[in-house]
């Protein structure tokens, strides 16, 4: 009888201690998703929830918190299923705001943007989150000026929020202000040490002004700090080829090709970073086809840049690169057009840098800041190219050659592989302001 009672209090202090660690467990997952949110770490608490959901039942709780981080990875798909799902439930207004939330981050800030000052007031939702959408979608939609509006009241609440600090540095590379933008890079990720974006964007921006040593310590730290590493490992191995290193190179990247990752959640990784899904796609093929160009493995870089290329058509530097492996492949005839677009980039290029210094010092000279800013559309990046044009129709909303430049771009972009949501609607709405206006004869470069 005795060591029956022995047997019978061992057994409940057993099942005590495994409902304590249980729940202690429940709670701790719970408690790293409020965290990872709270930092802006949405694809960690995405696999924190994964482990939550597979140890208990969610909560309405733990859905809301979902249908958070499904919003701010971009997932828009999942992101509906489950907003009907909730609204069924009754939290309209919880739904309804990370759905605005979801317009203003995307291409349907014009839509909300009168909701925000009401936001900002209401006590709904987190003020922060709030500022962070409506800023990345006012830069998204290429409305500069709104979006440092939004970005001063953030910073003035919130200074040391590192996602104000960074939005703060890309405005600062869209103007061309490099060195002010290492500098915000660098201050991010002081004031939040293990936020990864803050040192991947230090460590890019030191890469584009060819100071591969001084990046090649931010890139590790970033591949430390961010859940997916991969853009940060690429980064590390263009420093390396840069500093003459292509063993150290060729290993990340061949790493990379070996141990793939979910497509999607390597184009997520990029996209979370600022990096457009063309970089993502491209990234490695371009890396490791310049190392197997110069290691005269013509076939291989063929191969490896005219993926890259044909998924990057307006990178000139990749059509030159195969067009010198054709060459060295005997392929002469078909490198020849490829050289013939390098070098036209290349005068493009030089006249957008006589163009910046005209708009340097004569700032009001729109023609020069649009024919600047078509170069760069076509030439360059397509983002800096639309902060241009639309920094022109904030000057002069009728500015015929912008307003040309913009229609012929969305209509075409709307035509091809590459389209994108409303691309066809800014076209016509483009097209129909320069229809508007009186008789002129727009030229542009």
């Amino acid at each position: 009888m005795h060591r029956s009672r022995v047997w019978l209090k061992r057994l409940t202090l057993g099942v005590c201690l495994a409902a304590v660690s249980y729940f202690g467990l429940v709670w701790y997952v719970r408690h790293e998703i409020a965290r990872d949110l709270r930092e802006y770490q949405p694809e960690h608490a995405l696999k924190q929830l994964v482990t939550l959901q597979s140890i208990t039942w969610l909560t309405d709780s733990d859905r809301l918190q979902q249908l958070e981080i499904l919003r701010k990875l971009g997932e828009t798909s999942a992101f509906a299923s489950l907003a009907g799902q909730l609204r069924q439930r009754g939290y309209e207004s919880e739904v309804g705001l990370q759905e605005t939330l979801m317009l203003a981050q995307g291409n349907g800030v014009k839509q909300v943007a009168d909701r925000l000052p009401h936001l900002l007031v209401s006590g709904q939702g987190n003020v922060a989150d709030i500022c962070d959408a409506f800023a990345g979608g006012f830069m998204n939609s290429h409305q500069t000026d709104r979006a440092l509006t939004v970005l001063k009241a953030w910073k003035l609440d919130f200074p040391d929020d590192p996602r104000a600090i960074l939005m703060t540095g890309r405005i600062q590379e869209f103007q061309g202000d490099w060195d002010s933008a290492f500098s915000t890079y660098r201050h991010a990720a002081d004031v939040c040490p293990g936020f990864g974006p803050a040192a991947y964007q230090a460590g890019r921006v030191l890469l584009r002004q060819k100071l591969p040593e001084q990046a090649l310590p931010w890139f590790e730290t970033a591949a430390a700090w961010l859940t997916t590493d991969v853009p940060a490992r690429v980064g590390m191995a263009k420093c390396y080829r840069a500093l003459n290193q292509p063993e150290q190179a060729r290993s990340i990247l061949m790493s990379i090709r070996q141990n793939p990752i979910d497509s999607e959640r390597q184009l997520r990784a990029f996209r979370l970073l600022g990096e457009t899904i063309v970089t993502a796609r491209t990234a490695v093929d371009e890396e490791l086809g310049q190392l197997q160009l110069a290691d005269q493995d013509f076939s291989g870089a063929i191969e490896s840049l005219k993926r890259a290329s044909d998924c990057d058509p307006l990178n000139h530097k990749l059509k030159y690169l195969l067009g010198r492996a054709y060459v060295g492949d005997g392929r002469r005839d078909e490198a020849e057009p490829l050289f013939d677009d390098y070098r036209e980039a290349n005068e493009k290029i030089d006249r957008l840098d006589r163009l910046i210094d005209r708009v340097r010092d004569v700032p009001e000279d729109l023609t020069a800041r649009t024919q600047a800013g078509e170069i760069l559309l076509k030439y360059v990046n397509e983002n800096q190219g639309l902060v241009w044009l639309h920094a022109v129709l904030e000057a002069d909303p009728s500015f015929p050659e912008a307003l040309s430049v913009l229609a012929e771009f969305h209509q075409r972009r709307a035509a091809g592989p590459d389209a994108r949501e409303g691309d066809a609607q800014q076209a016509a709405e483009f097209r129909l302001r320069l229809n508007q206006l009186p008789a002129a004869s727009p030229t542009h470069d």
